[in-house]
């Protein structure tokens, strides 16, 4: 956990777009959120549930892919078919989703997603 949170503090700023010089720090955080302080006495506070960190929305997820902080080997690929069609002619194209991609649908569908974001870190 202490990976996830060392990570968080250093894209948060840009992740929640906070125009304060003091960067934002997570202090605490519990089986259900996690708390981040973004002024230094410690008044105000944002709470981060888990499914904000691995939502698309949030986009953590795809600044881990961007930055490189994923080990990818550890990823399943996951392909689709796509039918091509040409003139008189058809053929089956596969078609395999971006590691980005792939993460947030693995991500989607595990019951420990955190567990499984952590053991595919770098």
């Amino acid at each position: 956990m202490e990976k996830i949170i060392e990570l968080l503090n250093e894209a948060i700023k840009n992740w929640l777009d906070f125009q304060w010089n003091d960067i934002l720090r997570i202090k605490y955080y519990s089986e259900t959120d996690i708390r981040a302080y973004y002024d230094n006495t410690a008044r105000a506070y944002y709470n981060i549930t888990y499914e904000d960190i691995i939502s698309k929305r949030a986009g953590f997820i795809e600044w881990l892919v961007r930055e490189n902080k994923i080990d990818t080997n550890k990823l399943e690929k996951i392909w689709y078919e796509k039918t091509v069609f040409r003139y008189d002619w058809q053929y089956i194209e596969i078609v395999e989703y971006s590691k980005y991609e792939s993460l947030l649908m693995i991500l989607s569908i595990q019951d420990k997603p955190i567990e499984f974001l952590i053991s595919v870190l770098k």
